[in-house]
């Protein structure tokens, strides 16, 4: 399950909210133990996989097609 949060100044700390729908799905209470896989969307693993992507396989796209892709994995909702 995936969802898209934003960090909060908590103290010395960043926090992130739950959101409550996600919360209850999952019946999440206080004090129990969560994983947490931290991505930050349309940083490193965008530009990860754009490059070399078109690398000795005969694609070829203009410099408009890679703005394009390159917008639509960033701000995808």
């Amino acid at each position: 399950m995936e969802v898209v949060a934003k960090a909060k100044k908590w103290g010395s700390s960043l926090g992130v909210v739950i959101p409550k729908d996600f919360v209850d799905r999952l019946g999440i209470r206080a004090e129990d133990k969560v994983i947490i896989d931290l991505k930050t969307p349309g940083k490193s693993d965008v530009l990860k996989k754009l490059f070399g992507k078109g690398k000795g396989k005969g694609e070829r796209k203009t410099a408009q097609e890679w703005k394009d892709e390159f917008r639509r994995t960033l701000y995808k909702d």
